[in-house]
């Protein structure tokens, strides 16, 4: 069976695997010492955090075939506990790799000297998002914390986590929309590329609004896409200055 094909069980057991390889590796590592080749690198632990979080999305998305045609739930028990536990374990293996860069001086240049490497923005979003598959807006946001903590310049998509809880939590997409905002100021103010918001950000919030129980979501998601418009009408307007 093709791994794309597999149950969110399967999957799992498979994320069991992985996990059981890294431990036997870093079991091996202290054996041989600081200096041990069969210690965890952070292409593994990417792949470690990839892979649960993949797992996470898997249970996602039989969650919502299970609560299609209702306006919110959070599917079985047991789907809940274990798709918990996938974002969990994803998280454990980022922290295990930011202490790691931590011990090593913390330097930006650690892949010259075969020192381990700050996780990359693409490993904390699979984090952040493996939290937003589950249901737990607030975990992803400590470690969007984190990530800005460590890299001001790096910024790790919320928004769809907050959007993932929207159903069933009426505040997240309104913070979902407060990030959205930030990141728009912060463009404003900076002139950083990396943060302004694209058309899929509003396109996240404004489906967040959509399924969110605020009894003024449909006033959100006219402003939000008003803003929309008058930003695209801006950029048309300074492309033509431009030329």
């Amino acid at each position: 069976m093709k791994a794309h094909c597999r149950s969110p069980e399967e999957r799992y057991q498979l994320c069991i695997r992985i996990d059981e390889l890294v431990a036997k590796m870093e079991g091996l590592a202290e054996v041989g010492g600081e200096g041990s080749r069969v210690r965890p690198d952070h292409t593994l632990r990417g792949t470690a955090i990839s892979a649960w979080a993949q797992c996470a999305n898997l249970f996602r998305e039989r969650r919502k075939k299970e609560n299609h045609g209702r306006r919110s739930g959070d599917g079985s028990k047991e789907g809940r506990k274990w798709a918990a536990s996938c974002a969990e374990r994803a998280c454990d293996h980022l922290l295990v790799a930011v202490e790691e860069w931590k011990r090593w001086g913390g330097s930006k240049t650690n892949n010259t000297n075969n020192g381990p490497c700050l996780p990359n923005i693409h490993t904390f979003n699979d984090v952040i998002n493996a939290y937003g598959c589950v249901l737990h807006p607030e975990q992803a946001s400590e470690v969007f914390q984190l990530a800005s903590d460590l890299q001001p310049t790096i910024q790790p998509d919320l928004i769809d986590a907050f959007v993932d809880c929207a159903s069933i939590n009426v505040n997240a997409a309104s913070r979902a929309e407060v990030l959205l905002t930030e990141m728009v100021g912060k463009y404003s103010e900076e002139g950083t590329a990396s943060v302004k918001p694209n058309r899929q950000a509003y396109n996240s919030v404004l489906a967040g609004w959509g399924c969110s129980s605020d009894p003024n979501s449909a006033d959100h998601a006219h402003y939000l896409l008003t803003r929309l418009v008058d930003n695209y009408e801006k950029d048309l307007q300074q492309g033509e200055n431009k030329e």
